[in-house]
C-alpha cells in the first residue's frame, strides 16, 4: 500500500451525529465480519481472544471458520457501535464485510446506514483519532484532516514504530492534499473575481 496511491475522497469528511439508540433494521444494519474468507491464523487468533478452547491442530480451516462464525454470532455486541456518529467512506465500493474484516484491530467498526456503508466508533472515553485514521487507511483511503491532530497522549500511537509512522505520513499527506485543494480554489476564485469586477486602469474615464 503505498500513500502517494491512497484514495483522496475523503480528507475532508467530518464526523455526522447519527443517532444509533433508534431505527435499527430500518436506518441501519451492524455489519458481520466475512468470517469465511479468514485465514488459519485470523480463526486462530480470533477464538483465543475470545477465549475459546485451543484449537487442534488436525481441523480443518473450514472448521475453524464454521467454529468462529458461531463465535461472532454469540458475540454480536463485538460489532456494534457505542458512539452516536458515523464517518462516511465515499465511492466506497467493496463489500461491507470485507470492511468488516479489514479494521478488526482498530476501535472502529463498520455499519450500514441508509445503504451506504460507513464507519463508527465501539467505544469511546478519548480521542480515537489514531484508531479512525487507521481504519481509513486499512481501506485505502488517505485520513479525514479533521482527525490529523493526532493526541500524543489520549488515545495514544498504536504498538510499533513501523505503522505509527505509517499513519503520520499518511496524515502528512492528506494535510497537502487539503492545502493544494484550497489553493486550486484561491486561484478560480481570484481569476473569477477579475472576470467579474476587472480593475480600471489608472486614467482612465
Amino acid at each position: 500500500m503505498k500513500i502517494s496511491e491512497m484514495n483522496c475522497d475523503a480528507v475532508l469528511v467530518q464526523p455526522i451525529p447519527f443517532d444509533f439508540g433508534e431505527g435499527y433494521g430500518e436506518t441501519w444494519e451492524v455489519v458481520y465480519p466475512e468470517v469465511y474468507q479468514w485465514t488459519r491464523k485470523q480463526c486462530v487468533e480470533y477464538l483465543l481472544n475470545k477465549e475459546c478452547d485451543s484449537p487442534d491442530d488436525d481441523q480443518t480451516l473450514d472448521e475453524l471458520r464454521e467454529w468462529c462464525a458461531n463465535v461472532v454470532a454469540d458475540n454480536p455486541h463485538d460489532y456494534e457501535p457505542m458512539m452516536n456518529y458515523i464517518y462516511p467512506l465515499p465511492h466506497y465500493r467493496n463489500s461491507a464485510k470485507w470492511a468488516q474484516n479489514l479494521i478488526a484491530d482498530t476501535a472502529c467498526v463498520v455499519v450500514e446506514v441508509n445503504g451506504e456503508t460507513c464507519l463508527a466508533l465501539a467505544g469511546g472515553g478519548m480521542d480515537l483519532s489514531w484508531d479512525i485514521c487507521l481504519a481509513y487507511i486499512l481501506l485505502d483511503y488517505l485520513p479525514p484532516l479533521h482527525f490529523c491532530h493526532l493526541p500524543e497522549y489520549a488515545g495514544g500511537p498504536p504498538k510499533g514504530k513501523q505503522i505509527t509512522k505509517f499513519i503520520i505520513d499518511a496524515c502528512r499527506r492528506s494535510c497537502r492534499v487539503v492545502r493544494e485543494q484550497a489553493k486550486r480554489r484561491l486561484e478560480t476564485l481570484k481569476d473569477m473575481s477579475e472576470r467579474y469586477y476587472p480593475k480600471r486602469e489608472k486614467g482612465a474615464a
